[in-house]
């Protein structure tokens, strides 16, 4: 067993827009504002990753494509890996409101022809991952159908499946009392919803945290603003936005070990559309404050060439063909500020 490891296309991304306590808002500071005086003590062999709606699919392609690197995922309201094929009518018919089961097999087969091609990491890497799956009964945007899909795939996988339903939530990130009402699908898409789930995947993802069940009220650190464009190679197109985020626990700026989780907020979701609302009340910045852990918000942008009005994550191939793979514009893009994401306090 390892051990690491768009009728139109407005049709789809509006479909996909997405749309715990409330956190005290950590301030948010420049990279070069100087207060930041320790290089961290970061772990980023070894990161999981979480998002919901078209950020719980860039959540599993991560997952998937930089498997040796990820050992776990936090999945709300999206489907199986390659579910879209690249296709559009594809991602219309099979891989959002549907009422029949989904056929995985073509998907694994996919799957081993990318790791034969090398465009993706061995499929043994996922085996054994803790993988937390949730859906809402009231999603009328991500079906049931859908969500089971993915769920199959991961088990042929032979990954560590926790998978969580939920009577009452709709289309939105749900917390114990923050946000719309919990069965509706509208900005912010949070969903008050008596229900920490932020705690429950992190906890599932991190079992030996030290205080996975005592999250305080606040969030104990900083949010730091930092360009994402540092992270492209020369002659790259940024597909993302010009401004990402990075939340710090204070033990971590006090050199204390710290692991990494990255983000993934779904459309509409992004600072420019809500402000920091999806960094602030998911109730993510409190438990890793308890927990020593770093949290990566990467942006999406709205764009209209390439056409994704909703600032959506790249599900169905806006960005090139490649998009599921290593190479595609914001896995890549992604993995760099993993990899390298010390620039950002430098």
């Amino acid at each position: 067993m390892n051990h690491k490891k768009m009728t139109s296309l407005i049709a789809v991304m509006s479909a996909m827009v997405l749309s715990s306590c409330s956190e005290q808002s950590a301030e948010t500071i420049p990279k070069d504002s100087g207060s930041m005086q320790t290089k961290l003590n970061l772990d980023t062999t070894s990161i999981t990753v979480s998002g919901i709606s078209s950020g719980g699919y860039m959540a599993n392609q991560y997952h998937t494509a930089f498997s040796k690197q990820v050992n776990g995922a936090a999945l709300l309201a999206s489907g199986p890996f390659g579910c879209a094929q690249g296709d559009l009518k594809i991602a219309l018919s099979q891989c959002m409101n549907v009422s029949e089961d989904l056929d995985i097999e073509p998907l694994y087969k996919n799957m081993l022809s990318a790791v034969e091609h090398k465009t993706i990491d061995p499929i043994s890497h996922l085996e054994g991952d803790n993988v937390w799956i949730f859906h809402g009964k009231s999603d009328r945007t991500v079906s049931r159908k859908v969500v089971d899909a993915q769920q199959a795939l991961y088990q042929k996988l032979n990954a560590n499946i926790k998978y969580q339903v939920d009577s009452k939530t709709g289309h939105g990130f749900p917390t114990l009392d923050y946000g719309v009402e919990c069965a509706e699908a509208k900005s912010p898409f949070i969903n008050h919803c008596s229900l920490d789930a932020t705690s429950q995947f992190l906890s599932f993802l991190y079992p030996k945290a030290e205080n996975k069940n005592t999250v305080s009220q606040e969030s104990n650190g900083e949010i730091i603003e930092f360009e994402q464009a540092q992270f492209l190679a020369k002659g790259e197109n940024n597909t993302l936005a010009d401004i990402g985020y990075l939340f710090i626990p204070s033990s971590c700026l006090a050199g204390e070990r710290c692991q990494l989780h990255v983000a993934f907020h779904g459309c509409q979701q992004n600072v420019e559309t809500i402000g920091k609302v999806f960094i602030q009340e998911t109730g993510i910045n409190r438990w890793a404050s308890e927990n020593h852990l770093v949290v990566l918000y990467p942006q999406t942008k709205s764009t209209y060439m390439p056409l994704n009005p909703k600032a959506c994550w790249d599900w169905w191939g806006y960005t090139g063909a490649d998009y599921l793979t290593q190479s595609g514009a914001q896995l890549k893009h992604v993995n760099s500020m993993v990899r390298d994401i010390a620039k950002i306090l430098n």
